[in-house]
């Protein structure tokens, strides 16, 4: 059996924490509710709402609730781009929090960092601080050793946010090299099991040339690919047949 992920006997009050639903928002706008909260959160518990006590069940069922009312992809519906931009930050964060709270060995090792004698400090910021570089940096700055690191890239599958901030890849990465100039197209967050036919439509469409058919792709150690292969893991892949440059316009 998985060893549980409830952590172990602490100092801290559960009365120091804030405990909280997407339910709670009652006839107000649901969406930023949750985003506020989630910019206020003093803790990773805070971030998903529930209390340090929480069984690894409940901790899965707040963030499915969270993350029901914060896709980005629901909230592109409303059509509000600061409010999208707001919710594809928060969702990196509340994944990121997810993320540990569930591995019982990196909950621990958190637990034993905020073990505090005094109340939380509550972060006195909303949703619209959620976009700023520096929020997110400082976010995740908190939680160094314990699966961000600011220096380097964690090991795993995550991304680059810039200023040194990394959060959980989404789905697959693939880097296209042109083997004569060196050029690079990478496409992220593609479903799994993508097949190259459906990237090569991919690339006609960032790059704007094409057709397909003039498009070769193998691995980069120069095995042949079939267009039925399909993309199950971040890769590289060699290619041949178009410029993978910006698009130049020419006059005639």
């Amino acid at each position: 059996a998985l060893p549980s992920a409830k952590p172990e006997a602490i100092s801290w009050k559960e009365s120091d924490f804030k405990r909280w639903r997407p339910e709670d928002a009652g006839n107000g706008d649901r969406v930023k509710f949750v985003l506020d909260h989630i910019a206020q959160a003093a803790t990773l518990y805070e971030t998903l709402g529930v209390l340090p006590s929480a069984e690894e069940k409940e901790i899965r069922s707040a963030y499915r609730h969270i993350s029901l009312n914060i896709h980005p992809d629901k909230v592109q519906n409303r059509g509000e781009k600061d409010l999208v931009e707001q919710a594809e930050a928060a969702f990196k964060i509340v994944v990121s929090a997810y993320d540990m709270l569930t591995d019982p060995s990196q909950r621990g090792a958190y637990d034993r960092s905020i073990r505090v004698s005094q109340p939380l400090a509550v972060a006195k910021t909303s949703r619209t601080d959620l976009t700023g570089m520096s929020f997110l940096k400082k976010f995740l700055g908190k939680f160094k050793n314990y699966g961000w690191d600011l220096k380097q890239k964690p090991k795993g599958d995550w991304e680059d946010e810039g200023g040194g901030v990394y959060v959980r890849a989404v789905g697959v990465k693939a880097t296209m090299r042109h083997v004569v100039s060196g050029e690079e197209l990478v496409l992220k967050r593609l479903d799994k099991g993508l097949t190259l036919s459906a990237l090569k439509r991919l690339i006609v469409r960032e790059t704007k040339r094409g057709p397909e058919s003039r498009i070769e792709l193998c691995k980069e150690d120069g095995t042949e690919l079939t267009n039925d292969y399909r993309v199950s893991q971040s890769e590289v892949f060699a290619l041949v047949g178009i410029s993978l440059g910006p698009p130049v316009e020419v006059e005639v």
